[in-house]
């Protein structure tokens, strides 16, 4: 439940966990075709439907090398949906501030927009 001094308690997700998989962090871009590596994100994602907003910062990635950095990227998709579509998972275990447990992961589905 998620409580307020505003609002009335509702339903909410207090904590995510992705348990680590077995591969290394270079191993996932070396995987990569083209894409971006998000290292930070900053947004909204409602509970209910997945849906996630947000401002991140990574790298783009192209044929398994880091081609630069890219800073104030605009992200967004659908957490379910990046579940779905993970293809693979890192081993290095790291908890954010916010309560987010999570791996690196190969998935597809988001939107970045530079």
């Amino acid at each position: 439940a998620l409580r307020s001094a505003t609002r009335e308690p509702s339903l909410d997700s207090t904590n995510f966990i992705v348990g680590p998989g077995t591969h290394s962090a270079d191993a996932l871009i070396e995987e990569m075709d083209k894409g971006v590596l998000l290292k930070d994100f900053t947004g909204e994602v409602d509970s209910f439907s997945g849906y996630f907003n947000g401002r991140g910062e990574g790298a783009y990635i192209r044929k398994g090398e880091i081609q630069y950095s890219c800073k104030n990227l605009q992200v967004q998709g659908n957490a379910f949906d990046v579940i779905k579509n993970i293809m693979l998972l890192g081993k290095d275990e790291k908890c954010s501030s916010d309560g987010v447990y999570a791996v690196p992961l190969l998935t597809s589905g988001v939107t970045i927009i530079a």
